[in-house]
């Protein structure tokens, strides 16, 4: 499959937020929470979105080398908000940022809400949104988004 092709299928997932300047791919995400979106013909494989998008925008990424997120929104794909570097300067960055805490408690039996919901809530807190918008956007009730945003379930 071309990579233009792949090009406009994560375009047609995104969400320009003009606050911050992020490119948000809505489609489906790693459990890292990068945007991925299947290569090719059926079982051949994932594109991570944020790497056809930088590929696209500045060629090819030299060898040894990964696509690093500026910001700390793993799902941004704007090509202004990467930047190739080395895994060392990820993780450096990482700590840097305080971004290697466990930020997940395991899943309780008796808790209906699942990790990605908490997650995705999480993320558009991060990004600014109402703990309203969020709660209309994510499926959860405004409480439940209170108590991730409050570190009082999910912390």
């Amino acid at each position: 499959m071309k990579r233009d092709s792949l090009v406009n299928r994560v375009m047609r997932r995104v969400v320009r937020l003009p606050f911050s300047g992020c490119w948000i791919f809505t489609g489906a995400t790693s459990d890292f929470g990068h945007g991925v979106l299947g290569a090719g013909a059926r079982g051949t494989g994932l594109a991570k979105a944020h790497r056809v998008m930088f590929e696209h925008t500045f060629g090819e990424i030299p060898e040894g080398k990964i696509v690093r997120h500026s910001g700390d929104v793993p799902c941004c794909v704007n090509p202004d908000h990467l930047e190739v570097g080395t895994q060392q300067d990820n993780v450096d960055d990482m700590m840097a940022r305080g971004r290697h805490k466990v930020v997940i408690k395991p899943r309780l039996t008796y808790h209906k809400l699942t990790r990605k919901e908490a997650e995705h809530a999480q993320l558009l807190l991060m990004l600014g949104y109402t703990r309203r918008e969020v709660s209309a956007q994510v499926g959860l009730t405004v409480k439940s988004v209170a108590r991730i945003d409050t570190g009082q379930t999910w912390q």
